[in-house]
């Protein structure tokens, strides 16, 4: 090979390498978008923070001069603070629904976070013209009430800071695998559509009825009896797509699921954990190793660790 086109050939070499870095380097800072529409809903969670702040610094200045043993009903925002080693409060469980009640979907996403912030910014607008606008002679219950009601919008903020990192945990799972998030949503929406229909027939509405198979593209104008055998036969349709795709669900190889009795379901985990708080994890293990199965509907789960 000639010396010149050699050189030629290691130049392009050269350039095709550089070429390709830099392209792999753009590519690697391209910031997700789940990520680049977290830090928007960020920038409006500090803006809060910052503002509710602001009200507490104000109310204590007013309550040192009008209502001094009130100051020690007020605390200030706590801070932020998550990551590891931080461990939960282990609560009791809520009271179980009554018989018949239907399982509901919440929704988690940075709009839904915007609108709680937003809802929160409302409120602390009016607390603060309220405290601008209290006369000299309001008393101790205009104070008491402008002390709780900061109160619970400090109680709000943790459940608007818990909604925001519960999103960061979320959104990075689905961006992993969007594919899975988008067949688990089907199954979710399949599962919502056969409860409502099941519930319109079960109601014996017939403007329930007709407002289901409205939804559904069925004639609405046919007779009771026609639409209720047409919705029961979409219910059957989706019950079958459900099975379909839940058939195939097999638990990790650590878990074991057995089935001791009819309609009863064990689940037995192992677990283990370097967190040193006795205490809690004992509180834990109560949690979730009930002294007896836990009613879901008609059948009973009970999950036990080892």
């Amino acid at each position: 090979m000639a010396p010149d086109r050699a050189r030629r050939l290691l130049w392009l070499a050269a350039l095709a390498l550089v070429y390709s870095t830099a392209g792999g380097a753009q590519a690697a800072d391209v910031t997700p978008a789940y990520v680049a529409r977290g830090r928007d809903t960020e920038a409006r969670q500090h803006a809060y923070h910052d503002r509710i702040e602001r009200f507490y610094q104000t109310l204590s200045e007013h309550l040192r001069d009008a209502g001094p043993d009130l100051l020690g009903t007020l605390a200030a925002p706590p801070p932020d603070v998550h990551g590891y080693q931080i461990l939960p409060r282990v609560v009791a469980d809520p009271a179980p629904p009554a018989p018949g009640t239907t399982a509901g979907v919440v929704s988690f996403s940075w709009r839904w976070s915007d609108t709680l912030i937003e809802r929160e910014m409302a409120g602390l607008e009016r607390l603060e013209t309220g405290l601008a606008q209290v006369p000299p002679d309001a008393g101790r219950p205009r104070d008491q009430k402008l002390a709780a009601d900061y109160r619970a919008a400090v109680a709000r903020r943790r459940r608007i800071d818990a909604n925001i990192q519960y999103n960061w945990l979320w959104q990075a799972h689905i961006d992993r695998d969007r594919p899975l998030f988008d067949r688990l949503k089907t199954v979710q929406d399949a599962v919502l559509e056969r409860q409502a229909i099941e519930a319109a027939i079960a109601s014996h509405d017939e403007a329930a009825l007709r407002r289901t198979a409205a939804g559904k593209e069925l004639d609405s104008t046919a007779s009771a009896e026609s639409l209720s055998a047409a919705l029961a036969g979409r219910a059957q349709a989706l019950a079958r797509k459900i099975a379909a795709a839940t058939r195939g669900a097999a638990p990790p190889d650590f878990a074991r699921i057995e089935h001791p009795a009819p309609g009863v379901r064990l689940v037995d985990v192992p677990l283990y954990t370097d967190i040193t708080d006795a205490a809690f994890v004992e509180a834990f293990r109560k949690a979730v190793e009930p002294p007896g199965a836990r009613a879901r509907g008609a059948t009973s789960f009970v999950c036990a660790s080892r």
